[in-house]
């Protein structure tokens, strides 16, 4: 059995100057160190940041609209679901969402994905298992932005879902680069709105469509499945062809015996 042996990933630094002016371990400055901080004053707000020294989260695109959204379940008394994840910025994420909530008097409560069970993010599971609950609103913190969700259907509760796709890496910076562009989002219209390098064009597709390729035999499924009279048409011509190769077959063996 081969031994294991471990590496410490270092960075070079004066750590004990580190340790010294912010009154910490050497560890603890190693490892500061590791994380990619260099800079004296991007230490000190490390380690001890203001509120006044966070990003404006009205930066994100939507967020007053995301906010007036919450404002609104929380004041006619909807119950909310906040999804987190189990690792450290996920615990964190929603123990601050969950406290702030009920600071405004929301009904709220969380959910923290098994790693084993559930894996990472959200997932149609726990979706069912929130509409079950009676929960009208779910809200996502430190889940994956990129996911495929499958559905039963997109009406299915009276629920909206909204499913982002991508082919490869270049898709999905597209794609992301469309998500922020106010221009991009108000072409979003109909079925299906497609990104590429012209821009978003949206499309009503009818209530049935298929996204990629399919077999033959389903593309031919889909195109009869709601056309009963062509179905009825095959079934018939099906029973004429079947009957006629039988009929030519008891004629073949009725002359071989005689």
């Amino acid at each position: 059995m081969t031994e294991a042996r471990w590496m410490l990933y270092a960075k070079k630094a004066d750590f004990d100057k580190i340790a010294e002016q912010y009154h910490i371990s050497p560890v603890t400055a190693r490892i500061i160190r590791n994380r990619g901080l260099e800079d004296m004053e991007d230490i000190g707000r490390y380690l001890y940041g203001s509120v006044e020294q966070l990003h404006n989260p009205h930066l994100l695109t939507d967020m007053d609209r995301a906010v007036e959204i919450l404002g609104e379940k929380a004041a006619e008394g909807r119950r909310i679901r906040i999804v987190g994840d189990y690792d450290i910025d996920g615990v964190c994420s929603t123990y601050l969402l969950y406290h702030a909530l009920k600071r405004i008097g929301a009904e709220v409560d969380y959910e923290i994905p098994d790693r084993i069970k559930d894996g990472y993010g959200i997932n149609e599971l726990i979706i069912e298992a929130a509409a079950e609950d009676g929960i009208d609103t779910i809200l996502t913190c430190d889940n994956g932005i990129a996911a495929i969700v499958s559905a039963e259907s997109p009406l299915a509760g009276g629920r909206t879902l909204v499913a982002l796709l991508s082919e490869g890496a270049s898709g999905a910076a597209r794609l992301n680069a469309e998500l922020v562009n106010p221009a991009g989002l108000g072409s979003v219209t109909g079925s299906v709105a497609v990104v590429n390098a012209a821009g978003v064009t949206g499309f009503d597709v009818g209530e049935h469509y298929t996204v990629g390729n399919l077999p033959w035999y389903h593309k031919v499924w889909m195109t009869v499945i709601d056309r009963p009279g062509v179905l009825v048409a095959a079934a018939l011509l099906s029973a004429l062809f079947v009957g006629f190769g039988i009929f030519l077959f008891m004629r073949y063996w009725i002359r071989s015996r005689s």
